[in-house]
């Protein structure tokens, strides 16, 4: 059965076709998906077929953590790309992988300089680059030394798997304002048809900020740190979960009462003699 979004009638309804299964969209709804199927690694054909943009494309990552390449493959399988454990004589990508649960983020290293980079957790429309998540990667960087810093290899996964987008796709059209609502029913309807694991990843989130701070188990205890970034604000650190310590308060006019020594003034002295 087709799914229809509600069009005005007379207009013009376009019909894009997943897996051979028909799905007729509103014309500003397909306009839209255009524009977001390369950023997911897909393509249109001329009979409106989605199908893989990077069939062909072999990718060598030199890391001595497998899984990582496993779990991008699985993310990026819709793709048609093919991720390989690298040889000495063919790199693209030097990735590492440290378990880290204090803050999560990704350093890109090139033959000239070294980027922080710290991922939002989760996906917000109003970000700039909103679909990887506030990630990119340095033009013309050759072969660039790839950490990530983060609590789950998943995690890591997944922010490899947009960065093989990025090196993968050089031309990206412009994204003009999507409203979440229309993101979160293409992402729906369409990405999560043909690989539901990246359409997890890509669900819409309306509070997110544009970055966020990783929220730590309750009576986890911290060992200080020397800072990594200087642009944290008082915000970063609204999401430590501290245990709560004890103060005395002190207020500067509450008025100290001294005791009260009462006098009779028909009290006799006694006489020494």
């Amino acid at each position: 059965m087709m799914s229809r979004l509600k069009y005005e009638s007379g207009e013009k309804m376009p019909t894009i076709y997943i897996h051979d299964q028909p799905l007729v969209l509103h014309r500003t709804a397909f306009d839209q998906l255009v524009k977001l199927l390369p950023y997911w690694g897909l393509q249109l054909t001329d009979n409106n077929k989605i199908i893989g943009a990077l069939k062909g494309k072999r990718l060598f990552i030199q890391t001595h953590q497998q899984e990582l390449i496993q779990q991008a493959s699985h993310l990026l399988k819709h793709t048609s790309i093919d991720l390989y454990h690298a040889k000495d004589h063919q790199i693209d990508f030097i990735v590492s992988y440290e378990h880290d649960s204090s803050e999560p983020f990704m350093t890109i290293k090139d033959s000239n300089r070294k980027y922080c980079l710290i991922p939002s957790n989760e996906l917000n429309v109003n970000q700039s680059r909103f679909i990887y998540k506030g990630i990119w990667i340095p033009k013309q960087s050759k072969m660039p030394y790839i950490t990530f810093h983060c609590p789950s290899i998943y995690l890591a996964s997944e922010w490899l798997s947009y960065l093989i987008l990025l090196h993968q796709s050089k031309h990206l059209p412009f994204l003009r304002y999507i409203k979440q609502d229309s993101y979160a029913f293409l992402v729906d309807h369409v990405l999560n048809k043909i690989n539901p694991s990246l359409a997890a990843y890509q669900k819409p989130n309306k509070t997110q900020p544009e970055f966020s701070w990783p929220i730590f188990p309750a009576k986890q205890t911290l060992k200080p740190k020397k800072k990594r970034f200087n642009h944290l604000n008082s915000d970063s650190f609204q999401a430590l979960n501290h245990e709560p310590i004890t103060t005395n308060t002190f207020n500067p006019f509450k008025k100290e009462h001294p005791k009260k020594v009462q006098i009779n003034p028909f009290s006799q002295k006694k006489n020494d003699d």
